[in-house]
């Protein structure tokens, strides 16, 4: 294994001639300075399982493309490569039949990548902010995806994406402010992430599986409609939703205190709840069909509790 940070181009020469070049596996370049397209790494093409690129703002594909010629490659981790593009993922997803794992954090040029491989796991596009376009992402065991800070998806990108990919597990979505709307159905979904989604108006969730659900600093959030299965713990406090729709059959805790602006309880189906925290709204207790060793936590109006989001 290579590991090597805040180097010049010289490391490539070094690795090309080291008696070790027969046997890497493992390859992890961290802030290493890369901006001459003839320095490449002159390695066996079936040794290469694990590369790691990072931080190599200016380097082009001429180079990364020799760090993603191993036809073993099961992970490929390249982050901050700004000169990255859709043609270029491309051509290394049609080289690959072992990858498990792309990441593609911060490569500030992908719009619209074809990736099209069976074997992938986890799809990594952190930060990719100008990444618009996901229908021809079409990978039959995908299982986790991050799509934190991408903040050009529109409302029905994420939709269609999961119908494509409906395998997925765990999904975050954690700072996109691209749309206003969403609505995920899913039998496999166990995570998703929310967090700070601040243009996002109405949220439907209908996953069957999902057993974490992470919502906060949605600051515009008006509607919420929540039908899942198993879950047992709802955080929603703090949100602005204005009404609120809950079928959580095995939930034991539900948190809504502070959801001032809350005001209607389409449906409540929370038969097995334990607690209940209703502090800072303008709810009562018997808004909530509950059965009698619920222990509800009550005090405070709603314009009692210092909101910042309040208008």
């Amino acid at each position: 294994m290579y590991k090597l940070e805040h180097m010049g181009d010289k490391f490539l020469a070094i690795i090309n001639a080291s008696a070790m070049k027969h046997t890497l596996t493992h390859l992890e370049l961290h802030n290493v300075r890369i901006v001459k397209d003839g320095h490449c790494l002159m390695v066996p093409c079936d040794r290469l399982s694990h590369v790691e690129v990072k931080g190599t703002l200016f380097c082009t594909y001429k180079v990364l493309k020799s760090f993603t010629n191993s036809r073993n490659l099961q992970v490929l981790r390249l982050s901050g490569c700004r000169a990255l593009l859709d043609v270029d993922v491309k051509d290394i997803i049609q080289r690959q039949n072992k990858l498990q794992e792309l990441q593609l954090k911060d490569c500030s040029k992908l719009m619209a990548p074809e990736i099209d491989c069976p074997s992938l796991k986890v799809l990594n596009f952190e930060r990719c902010n100008m990444l618009k376009d996901l229908h021809m992402i079409k990978c039959d065991n995908l299982i986790h995806v991050d799509l934190s800070h991408c903040p050009a998806f529109g409302n029905d990108d994420i939709k269609e994406f999961l119908k494509h990919n409906e395998k997925i597990e765990i999904l975050s979505l954690q700072g996109c402010r691209g749309f206003t709307e969403i609505d995920i159905q899913s039998e496999y979904l166990r995570e998703i992430n929310l967090g700070m989604c601040m243009r996002m108006r109405k949220c439907k969730i209908v996953a069957r599986s999902l057993t974490s659900l992470e919502v906060g600093m949605c600051i515009k959030l008006e509607a919420l409609y929540l039908d899942l299965d198993i879950i047992l713990s709802l955080d929603l406090s703090m949100l602005t939703m204005k009404n609120l729709s809950i079928s959580a059959p095995d939930a034991l805790t539900l948190n809504i205190s502070g959801c001032c602006k809350l005001v209607t309880m389409e449906r409540f189906h929370c038969p097995k709840l334990m607690e209940l925290d209703i502090c800072g709204t303008d709810l009562s207790s018997k808004t909530f069909e509950v059965s009698k060793k619920t222990r509800i936590k009550s005090g405070g109006e709603a314009t009692d509790w210092s909101n910042p989001f309040r208008r």
